[in-house]
């Protein structure tokens, strides 16, 4: 892979994003946006030629490899089942791998993230960084996202020292810098040398609520961590402390080195701060995580599939934080796990979709980062403003263990290891079972607008697609409001009202009604304008990137630019279908 030769050292003015994430993320929309002017394309930085469209990109024989994988993967679901097709004619709806050799189509880069914080998992140098792309395609007046990203992982060579010092916006808090003005982005650092790994993530399977109304809908996502050849295509690698269940279920031998393993004091310290690498030989090398209902889900639980409680009951974990029980211990590795990870506190199965600008009020995301990575962000941003006196590792949270006790965050159902409600002086709050059974969600005794209005369970199925809700009961909405049931679409349901005297905390958004919004579909009308033709105007929960929605719901933008929480497949960017097609 050729050098990026056009790009600057350190970046100009224009770049420096609004919040004070800088050192830590650029996702800022005209930052990303010159960048990818300036020589960041998907083409020039992972496959050695610049490329306006996924129909050049394909040209290359890295591209082309990786089409090839993604292709041979989605034909093996559609042979497995009969209902899935490309378009919504089918029941089950198929990610139309067209796009990824369209000439109307290509990969906007949405966001360069900066991983220090991975200095622990890094045999040389200290850390990535990581460019994330999101496919996207413009047919004439209809322009959208589509619900894939491909991120390029880049080694950051050298000390850690110097690694932080690269930075680009260190230059701005040290002028020393400026004398050298080196940056993470420089043409020497993005070659194929430092290049790790190009990640893949794409939603290759939608089902709507009007075929799976217990759970609100199916999806499925695709996950693969590739690496490049010798020959210059891409192949796949094990996937970071993704264990291969199916055969580790085969293999008796091997499971039970793969507990050995776990159970040896040495790394306990190491899983419990979050650092801990499996070794490969347990690993897998594709995996596929499901949505809605995170945890819940026992595909997203690789190590709950091998593993029970039991099987750590004789451990001592009372001075491990982060998992001071076995059900702890089981939660805590598979949020560290590719499936875990993706389906925890994400948006619709990822952390970082991009910013938007804030014109773009239909289709469209007001906040382009999950609270996943919001959290995180923040706690990277004060390592590096602390450095360079170069603090120890950061302990990393589990990413479904956010807010904690708050409203509509995760609580304890039992004595687990994990955190109960805490009751606010407006609202006393109790910990309800929505579809985990090992945590609930604390919502106020007498419900409030956003809050879960339907109880359950899941019971997991070896075949996620068979996964249902069981024991289902209704919970109270306030006085004057109603519940948006799964069936319509709202995972676990939602207290929703008219739109009359917003109360804080909510706003006034469209709701597409199922029915007539999916018949407008079919009778391939633009989706915008069914979306425009079918919406009631109701009242949902507010949001922003500081007061994020609840799980399974994104952050949507309203028709006057204010964040309202919506179910992530209301949106078209973030499904399969309801798009053009391809030509």
């Amino acid at each position: 892979m050729a050098m990026l030769c056009g790009l600057l050292l350190a970046l100009p003015a224009w770049a420096e994003p609004a919040d004070s994430h800088r050192d830590v993320v650029i996702d800022a929309p005209g930052a990303v946006a010159h960048l990818q002017q300036d020589g960041l394309d998907l083409g020039s930085v992972a496959f050695g030629a610049k490329a306006a469209s996924n129909a050049e990109m394909g040209r290359s024989v890295g591209w082309a490899s990786i089409v090839r994988l993604i292709n041979d993967a989605l034909a093996a679901q559609k042979q497995a089942d009969r209902k899935l097709g490309v378009g919504i004619r089918f029941t089950h709806r198929l990610f139309d791998v067209r796009w990824l050799t369209a000439r109307q189509a290509r990969f906007d880069l949405v966001g360069v993230v900066n991983r220090l914080d991975r200095a622990a998992f890094a045999a040389d140098g200290c850390g990535e960084t990581r460019l994330i792309y999101r496919l996207a395609y413009e047919r004439g007046d209809d322009a959208s996202r589509l619900p894939m990203t491909v991120n390029v992982v880049f080694r950051q060579p050298g000390t850690c020292f110097e690694a932080w010092k690269r930075w680009p916006w260190q230059a701005n808090r040290h002028p020393e810098f400026l004398r050298k003005p080196e940056s993470a982005l420089a043409p020497a650092l993005l070659t194929a040398e430092n290049l790790l790994a190009v990640e893949v993530n794409l939603q290759s399977v939608r089902w709507p609520s009007t075929v799976k109304p217990d759970l609100g809908g199916h999806a499925a996502y695709l996950l693969r961590v590739l690496r490049r050849q010798v020959d210059g295509t891409f192949a796949p690698a094990p996937m970071e402390n993704q264990p291969d269940v199916a055969r580790l279920q085969r293999d008796p031998g091997l499971r039970a080195r793969l507990l050995a393993w776990l159970r040896e004091p040495a790394h306990l310290p190491a899983i419990d701060a979050g650092t801990a690498v499996l070794p490969d030989e347990f690993l897998a090398t594709a995996a596929t995580s499901v949505a809605p209902r995170g945890l819940a889900r026992l595909q997203n639980r690789p190590f709950k599939q091998l593993f029970s409680p039991a099987d750590l009951a004789d451990l001592d974990l009372r001075k491990f934080p982060q998992m001071a029980t076995p059900a702890a211990f089981l939660r805590r590795l598979d949020a560290m796990s590719c499936t875990g990870c993706h389906q925890s506190n994400s948006l619709a199965g990822f952390h970082l979709l991009g910013e938007q600008p804030a014109a773009q009020r239909l289709d469209a995301l007001a906040v382009g980062r999950s609270a996943h990575l919001a959290h995180e962000v923040a706690a990277r941003q004060a390592d590096m403003d602390r450095w360079p006196e170069m603090p120890p590792p950061r302990r990393l949270d589990a990413a479904d263990l956010l807010e904690m006790g708050l409203p509509n965050g995760p609580c304890t159902l039992s004595d687990k290891g994990f955190a109960a409600c805490i009751d606010l002086p407006t609202a006393k709050l109790r910990c309800v079972q929505i579809d985990d059974d090992e945590l609930g969600v604390c919502v106020p005794e007498a419900g409030d607008i956003g809050s879960v209005c339907e109880a359950g369970q899941v019971r997991s199925n070896a075949n996620p697609e068979r996964d249902v809700i069981s024991h289902r009961t209704a919970l109270p909405c306030p006085t004057g409001s109603f519940c948006n049931s799964s069936t319509a679409g709202f995972p676990a349901g939602v207290c929703a009202a008219a739109c009359a005297n917003p109360p804080d905390g909510t706003t006034c958004a469209g709701i597409p009604q199922l029915t007539p919004f999916n018949r407008c579909l079919a009778q391939h009308k633009p989706f915008t304008d069914c979306v425009t033709a079918t919406a009631i105007d109701v009242l949902v929960r507010s949001c922003s990137a500081e007061t994020p929605c609840r799980a399974d719901f994104v952050c949507s933008r309203g028709p006057q630019g204010q964040g309202a929480c919506m179910p992530p497949y209301f949106l078209r960017q973030l499904r399969v279908d309801g798009h053009p097609a391809v030509r």
